[in-house]
């Protein structure tokens, strides 16, 4: 629309020397001959006139107004630390994560009932061939959850394995994990297990 409206002013502008200006050259007589009207300049200078202050009208309406920042005085929030993800390291959550692996009632998992040890695994009443199969089980459990800095497998009333429970407990560990990630050595009544590269949230929640 503005653009329109400079032609119509040019145009009009030009009309009117010609018109009323300059009514001797040839080229005003013809101007004088096309145009009988000596006002048909000043119309066209209206309308030209007419539509740029529509169009700088409507351009300062659309601009909104803008006024002083005011401050609120709320001090802007800090960026939130995100999220460490969500690991089952309480005692209810591993007790219930271990109930999916079927255990059976001769096994007992103890969270942190020992320092420097946060779980203990329990084996009651088993005979060598269901120890095996159940530190298999406890292996498989360990490598789904963080990984402890120590798990010591107890025995209770278990009869004696012809091989050393050192080296059975070894061999069941490591059909899970690496044999080179961890070490089993042997006790009077229990195996401890230690991992060489446990989850630092252990360490963070229940200590070295």
């Amino acid at each position: 629309m503005k653009a329109l409206g400079i032609l119509l002013i040019v145009v009009g502008a030009v009309v009117g020397y010609f018109t009323v200006i300059d009514r001797e050259t040839a080229l005003a007589l013809d101007f004088v001959e096309a145009v009988p009207h000596t006002s048909a300049w000043a119309v066209l200078v209206g309308l030209g006139l007419a539509l740029v202050g529509i169009d700088i009208a409507r351009g300062l309406l659309a601009k909104p107004e803008e006024g002083p920042k005011r401050h609120s005085g709320r001090r802007p929030k800090k960026e939130q630390p995100p999220e460490r993800r969500e690991l089952p390291l309480s005692r209810g959550r591993i007790l219930a994560h271990a109930r999916g692996f079927g255990f059976g009632n001769n096994v007992r998992l103890e969270p942190d009932t020992s320092p420097g040890v946060p779980l203990t695994v329990v084996l009651q009443h088993m005979s060598p061939q269901a120890v095996k199969r159940t530190c298999v089980r406890v292996a498989a459990f360990v490598s789904e959850i963080p990984r402890p800095p120590r798990v010591r497998i107890r025995f209770e009333q278990c009869p004696d394995d012809p091989s050393p429970r050192q080296h059975v407990i070894t061999g069941a560990i490591s059909t899970h994990i690496a044999r080179s990630e961890f070490n089993a050595t042997s006790h009077l009544d229990h195996v401890e297990v230690l991992f060489f590269n446990p989850d630092p949230e252990w360490l963070e929640i229940w200590g070295s």
